[in-house]
């Protein structure tokens, strides 16, 4: 599991964590993908919270897919997230 990753986006706060599936290889890689995704996408954007972070979470799934096209390894690979925002 991924540690926690606080970012701000103008006066909020997102929290988001993610973790490997049971029976799916590369949780870790997938999770680490996401949170890094996350925390790129809401350093580089601004507008509401929930724009970003919807834009946000698109983009982490997109990685994920793109990185599970490049290796037969990584097929099928995922993970979970939580985001929250204040």
């Amino acid at each position: 599991m991924m540690p926690a990753c606080p970012e701000q986006i103008g006066s909020y706060f997102v929290f988001a964590i993610a973790g490997g599936l049971p029976g799916h290889a590369f949780g870790d890689i997938a999770s680490r993908t996401t949170i890094e995704t996350l925390k790129a996408t809401v350093k580089d954007n601004a507008g509401s919270a929930i724009d970003v972070l919807s834009t946000a979470i698109w983009n982490a799934g997109a990685e994920i897919r793109g990185l599970s096209q490049t290796s037969r390894e990584y097929a099928g690979f995922c993970n979970k997230t939580c985001c929250a925002h204040y």
